[in-house]
Order: structure tokens, then C-alpha cells, then sequence
């Protein structure tokens, strides 16, 4: 497959006769040319132009996850893509690329262009390019497995993103992680046999934290600087151990109490006093 972005001329391709994204509307009438328009119509045409959305799959390098794909590839979830103005879905299929590949082959033209492939050393730039950017595209969706590293990725990446576990896993461990990043609201818990109603969900949770109208992705700087790196300590410390933090506080004799501290707490908001003390404890132990 080739590797530019929404490259039409991909491996594995399905899509509808034309340039894969919007109809012709019949009912229009026929357009006149751009020499027979002034300039401020082709200007208003440009501005109101549809950008590309983009939905990724990626099911993980290693473990297979049929029945995920089995899902995306139904004509009910494409039409809930085409319905939420998606242009284009990539699929990740790992062990399954000849699989999807079969089902592609069976289905009926559809007005959305489809490409996969099986593995990639550039997962980053996939799934950047779900990432809303004003007057670039769209927030699309990154739809995977709720392994750490996909979320962890999306997140990074401010990707709306919808977590669907592979209960075939060990313990079924993904279920956990995900329903504790959709209560943080940072991302969608969906189940197979949902994702059409999981889709809609994504994109209220898209409006709503304003990810179409981001400004361009910036690497973070590295190493992290000073400043930041006793934040990082800070922020380990308050929201990942507070029970054993108090617990140490109180074996001190402190009468202080920590601050109610979460992921969703900025450590520069966390009284300093409370900050000092469980450093304290941390380094004495």
C-alpha cells in the first residue's frame, strides 16, 4: 500500500466510481464554469468545500480481532460513516489482511474510499491524520482494540477515539482500562454489536471537547524539562498513591490531608503545602 496520506491509488481499494467523497447533486442543476463566476463565488465555493474525516481501525500488531472487522466492514456501519461525513476508512488488520481483504471483495460499491493493510512502521502519521485541524480536516475516529498503547497514542494525539476490548484477551484486561478512560470522558467504551451508536457518541464527545478546530500537531519537547519533570513527580504522586501517601502522613503524626488530586487536576492548582508533604514522604519512605 502506498503510504500518503488518503492515497486513492492504494493496494486494497473500495470505493465508488469518482473521487470517493461527495455526490453530484442531480437536482443542482448544471454548474457553470469558473470563468463564468466572479471571484468572491469561487472564493465562498473553496471556504465551504468539504474536508476530508478519516475513520482508522487498527485491531494491534499481533493478536487477531475478526469479529471487529467482521463489524466495520457491514454495510450498516459504513452507511453510520458516510451518515457522520466520514471520506475515507484505513484498516490495520494485522493477521487478517487476506480475511478483510475477501470480505472487501464481496461488497458492493459503497461511497467511501477503503484501504488496509497489514502492518506499518508509521501508526503515528495514520492517526494524526484523525486529528482535527482547522482548515486542514475533520476530527475523524480511531477505532481499536483498548490496548494501553492505542490509547495512549490517541490520547496523546487528541484523536477522538472508540475503545472496542477483545474479550479473546487474557482476563479479559481491556474491558478495565476502558471503562476507566470513558469515565473520564476521554474516549468511547463501545461493545461489538454497537459501534453504529458508538460512532454517533464519538462525534457529540468530538463537538463537545472541540476537536475538529485544533491547531497543528507539536512534538513535546525532549527531555522533558526541569520544571516539568518535578510537575510529572508531583502529579505520580497525588493521583497514583494517595491511600499510601496518607497512610505515611499519618505514621508521621502530620495532621494535614492531601488534596483530593486526579488526572484531571492541574498540579499547579494543589496547595503547595500538601505538594511538600508528600514529597517528603515519598523520598523519606
Amino acid at each position: 500500500m502506498t503510504d500518503k496520506k488518503m492515497d486513492p491509488t492504494a493496494k486494497t481499494k473500495q470505493g465508488h466510481q469518482g473521487d470517493g467523497h461527495q455526490q453530484i447533486n442531480p437536482e443542482a442543476g448544471p454548474s457553470n464554469s469558473n470563468e463564468d463566476k466572479t471571484a468572491a463565488e469561487i472564493f465562498a465555493e473553496m471556504t465551504i468545500a468539504p474536508m476530508p474525516r478519516k475513520c482508522f481501525v487498527t485491531t494491534g500488531s499481533i493478536a487477531s480481532f475478526r469479529p471487529l472487522l467482521e463489524e466495520i466492514l457491514s454495510l450498516r456501519f459504513i452507511q453510520a460513516l458516510i451518515d457522520h461525513g466520514f471520506t475515507f476508512m484505513e484498516i490495520q488488520c494485522g493477521p487478517d489482511l487476506e480475511y478483510v481483504q475477501n470480505k472487501l471483495a464481496k461488497l458492493r460499491q459503497v461511497p467511501i474510499d477503503i484501504t488496509t493493510f497489514a502492518l506499518s512502521s508509521d501508526i503515528k502519521e495514520k492517526m494524526l491524520e484523525c486529528r482535527g485541524e482547522q482548515g486542514v480536516r475533520h476530527a475523524g475516529v480511531i477505532i481499536g482494540h483498548a490496548g494501553s498503547g492505542t490509547i495512549m497514542e490517541a490520547l496523546r494525539y487528541e484523536c477522538p477515539l472508540i475503545m472496542v476490548p477483545n474479550p479473546s484477551l487474557l482476563h479479559n484486561h481491556q474491558t478495565e482500562i476502558a471503562t476507566e478512560i470513558a469515565r473520564r470522558e476521554l474516549a468511547i467504551a463501545a461493545t461489538l454489536g454497537n459501534l453504529p451508536t458508538a460512532l454517533h457518541q464519538s462525534r457529540l464527545q468530538t463537538a463537545k471537547r472541540n476537536l475538529d478546530s485544533l491547531p497543528p500537531y507539536v512534538e513535546p519537547a525532549f527531555p522533558i524539562p526541569e520544571q516539568s519533570r518535578r510537575k510529572l513527580l508531583d502529579w505520580t504522586v497525588l493521583t497514583c498513591y494517595p491511600d499510601e501517601l496518607a497512610r505515611r502522613l499519618g505514621e508521621k503524626g502530620l495532621p494535614r490531608q492531601l488534596s483530593n488530586a486526579s488526572m484531571d487536576t492541574d498540579v499547579d492548582t494543589l496547595d503547595a503545602y500538601d505538594r511538600e508533604l508528600a514529597l517528603d514522604s515519598y523520598k523519606n519512605g
